[in-house]
């Protein structure tokens, strides 16, 4: 006897280009036959997506009305499985939950704002099962939103396929930072390290509300190139001696393991999830945010670059492993 497909709905617009989005994508791509997966998007004629079997077209542009309408009618349908995120419509979860559902709530990030927290906290303790996308999330969850049952880690991943590993010889050997130029991404300590490292070319990709001030105040030997095309950045991290990630509070570290699929060893502020994520093979991490001691990390990182072997700390967070996961997850879940 067959065993029979599970409904699976993502409630997420998989034709708009967002990390949240991405990430269902990809997940359903790795599902397979079992498992019947369906989500939104705004323009029902996109093209077909891999692993998403069926679409519900919910214009963006239409009234928050008829949005909100159409969004309740989704969630209502009789899906085995409902997996949900960080959006505020997310609540409506609540009425796949009258249908029978099975509900998961993935927590990506740890937010200051109370309203958030509280949000995140009425859903986690809403859903059936609730999943961390690092040890440093989950651990946040067990303090500040009081999860103590029915909550696991199951990271983001990568496509390793996507990123090309050069020799160092054949490498421009710039020093890279990606990411939103926000405060609590600390873009600024770039422009800091590269003044007293006058020798060596830095690399600043990303936008946001520091961009200007980062522009004004950088040195020549610092490039600002705000938002850059995903091609472009792969290239920028294939041809870094190192990427700085001085982030805080960061949930998972997307740009710590793209850099390690680029074969580029990492140095990271000793917050949020890098520690995690960084080993004696893979980069260094830097206890302060003061440029004398990255600049130090970076002069380890040239001096013994041979001894860094980031590429195969990536191949942890492939996508194919990722995705098992999942599946595991929810088969023993709708079993």
């Amino acid at each position: 006897m067959a065993s029979r497909e599970f409904k699976i709905f993502y409630p997420h617009y998989i034709d708009i280009d967002e990390p949240i989005s991405k990430i269902h994508k990809e997940i359903a791509t790795q599902l397979g036959p079992k498992f019947s997966v369906t989500a939104f998007a705004s323009d029902q004629n996109i093209p077909r997506q891999s692993g998403i079997d069926k679409l519900i077209s919910v214009s963006t542009d239409s009234n928050i009305v008829a949005k909100t309408t159409q969004y309740a009618r989704a969630y209502f349908q009789p899906w085995d499985l409902v997996h949900t995120g960080p959006s505020r419509r997310h609540h409506l979860g609540l009425l796949s939950h009258l249908r029978g559902s099975t509900l998961v709530h993935t927590l990506h990030s740890t937010p200051k704002n109370k309203r958030v927290i509280e949000r995140q906290r009425r859903l986690s303790h809403k859903a059936d099962y609730v999943t961390a996308v690092s040890p440093y999330v989950e651990s946040w969850a067990r303090e500040i939103l009081g999860i103590q049952e029915n909550l696991r880690t199951i990271p983001n991943g990568i496509k390793l396929a996507d990123y090309e590993q050069l020799d160092q010889e054949d490498r421009d050997g710039h020093i890279l930072y990606v990411g939103r130029l926000i405060q609590r991404k600390h873009p600024e300590l770039i422009i800091r390290i590269a003044k007293i490292m006058p020798e060596r070319e830095f690399k600043v990709c990303g936008s946001g509300p520091l961009e200007s001030t980062l522009r004004e105040d950088a040195p020549e030997n610092v490039e600002v190139l705000g938002y850059a095309s995903r091609d472009k950045v792969r290239s920028l991290y294939s041809n870094a001696l190192t990427t700085l990630c001085p982030y805080e509070r960061e949930g998972f570290g997307l740009v710590v393991v793209e850099s390690f699929a680029s074969g580029t060893p990492v140095i990271g502020y000793k917050s949020g999830n890098l520690p995690h994520l960084l080993t004696d093979k893979s980069g260094i991490i830097c206890e302060t945010l003061t440029p004398e001691n990255w600049r130090s990390a970076i002069t380890a990182v040239s001096d013994n670059i041979k001894q860094f072997s980031p590429y195969e700390r990536a191949e942890k967070y492939k996508w194919e492993t990722i995705g098992k996961l999942y599946r595991r997850f929810y088969c023993t879940i709708l079993k």
